[in-house]
């Protein structure tokens, strides 16, 4: 079954218009809800439907699955032209309202939200390619939310920059990562507390 732009664009301004919750819980599912939009998430209707499937980061089989089979079900969303341009789109309408909205907002709820969905994305869509073209932004705006005074946000911010580290795009320049510990180098270069 087909799924429509119009079908998408109710779906996501349902989602976003959660970005005032309070609630963690309804954050959470609204970012593993995003993540399906987005494309990329290693899980196929079928396991949903016939396993005790609860939720991405609920799922064992999600935990270990294979990186390689994510790619291939990823390749498969891209069938026809018509959809790829419908998951296009989708996926501009997430970045732009994550990026332009809710990440830099001037109200906490909105930037916890964001930080969240985020972090969902970057989780559940590791290794989505459309993704990996976003590497330099998610890692600007998890190294400015570190900074925030909201501790789910600034927790979430922490664990979105631990994982960007150990991407398989590791080779590309992030010069903040190179300044933490955790960092795939030896030695980190620009911090200058080290002796």
């Amino acid at each position: 079954m087909e799924t429509s732009s119009v079908q998408l664009d109710v779906a996501l301004d349902l989602t976003f218009g959660l970005c005032r919750s309070k609630v963690k819980d309804v954050l959470f599912a609204a970012g593993e809800a995003l993540s399906f939009m987005w494309g990329g998430v290693p899980v196929t209707p079928d396991e949903i439907l016939r396993t005790n499937y609860t939720s991405l980061s609920m799922s064992l089989k999600f935990i270990t699955r294979d990186v390689s089979s994510s790619l291939s079900r990823c390749e498969v969303d891209r069938e026809t032209k018509n959809d790829d341009q419908i998951h296009v789109a989708v996926r501009n309408s997430i970045s732009g309202k994550l990026f332009d909205e809710l990440l830099y907002n001037s109200r906490k709820e909105e930037r916890r939200a964001g930080t969240v969905w985020l972090l969902s994305l970057t989780i559940y869509c590791g290794q989505h390619p459309s993704k990996h073209r976003l590497l330099p932004e998610i890692q600007e705006v998890f190294s400015y939310l570190i900074g925030e005074q909201n501790e789910l946000t600034q927790e979430l911010a922490s664990q979105g920059m631990r994982n960007l580290t150990p991407s398989p795009y590791h080779h590309t320049s992030f010069p903040l990562l190179n300044c933490f510990p955790s960092a795939p180098q030896s030695q980190p270069t620009c911090c200058p507390l080290q002796n």
